[in-house]
């Protein structure tokens, strides 16, 4: 699995894409499995790579957005299923929005899977936004079809089950 991030020049001299390669063959050209592409109000972007799923079915990225030149910065969650060959992409301020019935704007920080495959973050109110959905920083899982979250107890520990290397992509 290869992250990369590359300066584009296209849309402006500040403007990159991420590219997401994922395989399990070593050696061989690893398939590309996503894309981000610079948007005119977001010319910048960038991922990490945060974790597998116990099973080894998911892999957990984290996506963020911004504009150059600018202190706003946004986070989004990205599931990768390689059964599937899909990502889901459960929206936490939504989540929370729903859950408190009124809009939320969030620091997301994601922090790794749980064993049974829902997601770990710690989530607090984004302040300059004026959000004031929770008291104080708090962890929460979320299940990656977006269907709920919980707070995760103070005593639970979560566990890292991918190996992350870096290693040379060749062209």
């Amino acid at each position: 699995m290869i992250r990369e991030t590359k300066k584009d020049t296209e849309l402006a001299e500040c403007a990159n894409r991420s590219r997401l390669f994922v395989g399990s063959s070593p050696g061989r050209v690893l398939p590309q499995v996503y894309e981000e592409e610079p948007t005119y109000w977001m010319r910048g972007n960038g991922i990490r790579l945060v974790d597998w799923s116990a099973d080894s079915r998911y892999l957990l990225v984290e996506l963020w957005r911004w504009q150059y030149y600018s202190d706003t910065i946004g986070t989004w969650i990205l599931v990768y299923d390689r059964e599937k060959e899909l990502f889901l992409s459960p929206d936490l301020n939504d989540l929370f929005s729903r859950m408190r019935q009124r809009e939320c704007w969030l620091n997301i920080k994601l922090l790794g899977f749980a064993s049974d495959n829902r997601v770990a973050s710690e989530a607090e109110d984004e302040m300059m936004l004026g959000s004031t959905c929770l008291e104080k920083k708090s962890r929460w899982l979320v299940e990656p079809m977006g269907g709920y979250l919980m707070p995760i107890p103070k005593d639970y520990k979560l566990s890292s089950y991918g190996k992350l290397e870096q290693s040379a992509h060749k062209k």
